[in-house]
């Protein structure tokens, strides 16, 4: 951003700018993968972990621990968090039901 300089997607990669490089033949195939790892996953959870990040950037220290506290009482509050503890428990994969 400071030097306007270009860079490649391997360099980006190594950078840590980017977590993954594809092929632009393997990309929607990846990308589709991912959503639907992210889709199967605890919904509350995922929504609370958002709403963090939104709030992260206009938070201070205290005001983001307050509101982490907030979201892992809701979280802990849910039939996902048991189904996940079942889950690990029983090796198994977790199905979340987003409640």
């Amino acid at each position: 951003a400071f030097s306007a300089r270009t860079i490649d997607a391997n360099e980006a990669a190594r950078l840590g700018l980017v977590q993954r490089v594809f092929p632009a033949s393997e990309l929607h195939a990846q990308t589709q993968a991912y959503a639907r790892e992210i889709a199967a996953g605890a919904t509350v959870a995922i929504g609370l972990t958002k709403r963090l990040l939104d709030l992260a950037p206009h938070s201070t220290y205290q005001a983001m621990t307050e509101h982490e506290i907030g979201a892992a009482i809701q979280a802990i509050a849910t039939h996902d968090q048991g189904e996940a503890l079942r889950a690990f428990a029983e090796k198994r994969t977790a199905n979340f039901q987003g409640c």
